[in-house]
Formats: C-alpha cells, structure tokens, sequence
C-alpha cells in the first residue's frame, strides 16, 4: 500500500457513522500498518469515542495532530460499484481491502449483563432519518408504533441525555450510557430498531456475542428496491418498513457541516 501509518477521520460523528469504519484499525494492523485518529475526526461524544476507538486493541490511543490519509476522504478518491456490498464492505473495499463479512466491530473485554433478560426491547429513535435525510420516518407512526409496542409488553428505551421526547412510556428503561446500552441489549431476546446506532451496535453485539438474539430494523418506506441500497443493513438483522413523509428542509448540524467542509478540501 505504501503507506507507513494510518491517520483516521470521518465528519459524520454517529455512533453507526463510527461502527461503519470500525474494521478498518484490524485490516490495518494486519498489514502492519499502525493505526491512529486524527484531530479532524469527529464523535458526537465521548463515550462514542470510547466505545469504537479508544477501546480497540487495534488503535494507537495517542492523540495524533496530523492530516487525515483514510476514512470519509476515500470515497473522494475512489469509487466502489457493487450492489451487493453493505456499508462495512464499501468502506473496506475503499481501503483496498476485500470486503469481509459486513459486520461492524467492537472491542469489549467484559460485558455487563442485566440480572434478567429481556424479553423484548424497542429503539425508536433515529437521529438521521427523522432530519438528514430527503425522506424520513412519518413521526406520528413511530409514536403510536411506541405505544402499540409498548401495550404489547415491550421495553421502550428512553434516552433523557440525548432525546428530548415528547412522550415518555411508563414501560420504559432509561439509557444514561453507551454502556448501559451495550448491557440492555446483550441481554435482550428480541430488539426492534430504526435504521440507527442502535442498530448497528446491536448487529455489532449479536455478531460477537449472540445477543440481541433477533433484530427487527425498520425502514422508511421508499422507491429504493435494493436492500444493501440503505448501506446500513447487515445479514443478521431482520428489515420491514415503515411508512414515511418528505422532509421539506433536510439539514445537518453545524459540527457535521464543518468537519465535512474541512475533509472535502483535504480531499
């Protein structure tokens, strides 16, 4: 490859946007190339941070002050066609790497359970698909989707530090953490979800450690035909849709904005 070290950057700061490239700190190391994150590369918070690099084995945590050579600027400089791909695999192939199995990667040495599993659980929220995005999920749906959900016996979580919702469930868990996130979910049974974070990290969990045991992801209903089309899917997640409305004024927040303006010009 000719390159000597990796510095890392994506602008999007979710925690799938983060997941996404998640393979790349272990294709990397296998190559022998030392991996780190660039100061151009942005987390919505911390504990993202923490959960997808700081915690990989596979990254060099030393802050690194240099300009970015992987990442979002790829898809400025390449181009990957196939239909087949989820977003992992792109993002892999992109890099010069085959394209493996399409399952994020996360590094936990000791996983808290729950005392009791759950029997079904709901994550309703979608920070993308309710704002960036020309078509979205039709809000009032997913709200009485809650509330069915909910009469039903499932779980409903509830995210106060992130989410200002406007309807909290009396059958509910509040997730204060990434990492009361990763405990729910590995001892949920049955996990519905949006197109999310969430989603991601639960495909992440069943793929490394079996749990959630099923995943039910909901999409908005659209023209797109292709599953793999969405990017983010993955072979061990269940899809339907859902319907969905036009968003009139698809916007990103100003972090986003700039770190993207940032590494389109070192592209």
């Amino acid at each position: 490859m000719g390159i000597k070290k990796i510095y890392f950057a994506q602008p999007w700061g979710g925690l799938g946007d983060s997941l996404g490239y998640s393979n790349l700190p272990r294709l990397y190391h296998e190559k022998g190339i030392p991996f780190q994150v660039s100061f151009l590369n942005y987390s919505r918070n911390r504990e993202i941070h923490n959960l997808v690099w700081k915690e990989n084995k596979f990254v060099d945590v030393k802050p690194s002050f240099r300009i970015p050579n992987a990442g979002y600027i790829m898809f400025n400089r390449a181009h990957v066609n196939n239909s087949s791909y989820n977003i992992v695999q792109t993002i892999n192939a992109l890099h010069g790497f085959d394209p493996g199995s399409g399952y994020p990667e996360i590094h936990i040495k000791n996983p808290n359970l729950k005392k009791q599993r759950l029997s079904s659980v709901a994550d309703l929220n979608a920070f993308s698909l309710f704002n960036t995005q020309g078509v979205v999920y039709d809000q009032k749906y997913t709200e009485n989707l809650k509330i069915n959900l909910s009469n039903d016996g499932t779980k409903i979580l509830h995210f106060p530090n992130i989410y200002n919702e406007r309807n909290q469930h009396d059958n509910s868990i509040s997730i204060t953490s990434i990492e009361s996130l990763v405990s729910t979910l590995l001892s949920t049974d049955l996990f519905y979800c949006l197109n999310s974070g969430s989603h991601s990290l639960a495909s992440a969990l069943k793929n490394s450690f079996g749990s959630p045991k099923k995943i039910i992801s909901f999409l908005p209903d659209s023209d797109i035909k292709n599953l793999k089309d969405w990017g983010y899917v993955f072979d061990n997640v269940e899809y339907d849709t859902i319907p969905s409305e036009k968003n009139s004024s698809p916007y990103l927040p100003v972090k986003m904005r700039i770190y993207k303006r940032i590494l389109d010009y070192l592209s």
